[in-house]
């Protein structure tokens, strides 16, 4: 049997009618990096998706689902630092959970911190939870052993 220990970080669209990133957004969070160093250094494979890039340089929510498939995670997590990146963090949740509903997906970020309880109560279907910043890690999600 092959061992699967793949985390997938997504950074979200504003919304994937949005085909350019907003404020000239082009890489991944602190929160996002950090997290995937600590899983690196633990012996998890990290992969990322930045999607307001990929929608920007041509791609479509097809290619998004394809890549989402192909990597096939353990737990897939959505960062969400700013208000404005809300809505496609939820349909970035919505869409994952729709090709995979038996991987964990969880949004976080300071923004998920602020509105976890809404996060949660409001998409229960697509979201398995809020990593909170400042109180806990993505790492205490993950099961020991894959």
């Amino acid at each position: 049997m092959v061992q699967r220990n793949r985390v997938l970080f997504i950074q979200p669209p504003t919304a994937f009618s949005q085909t350019s990133p907003c404020l000239d957004d082009k890489q991944f969070g602190l929160g996002l990096l950090a997290n995937a160093a600590w899983l690196e250094a633990n012996g998890f494979e990290v992969r990322g998706l930045h999607v307001p890039l990929a929608l920007h340089y041509g791609f479509d929510e097809e290619d998004v689902k394809a890549f989402i498939l192909k990597e096939n995670p353990i737990v897939i997590a959505i960062g969400l630092n700013w208000v404005h990146f809300s809505i496609g963090a939820l349909e970035v949740a919505h869409l994952a959970k729709t090709l995979l509903p038996h991987v964990p997906v969880y949004i976080g970020g300071q923004h998920a911190t602020m509105f976890a309880e809404e996060i949660v109560r409001s998409n229960a279907l697509s979201v398995d939870g809020v990593i909170r910043r400042g109180r806990t890690s993505i790492a205490f999600h993950l099961p020991t052993s894959c």
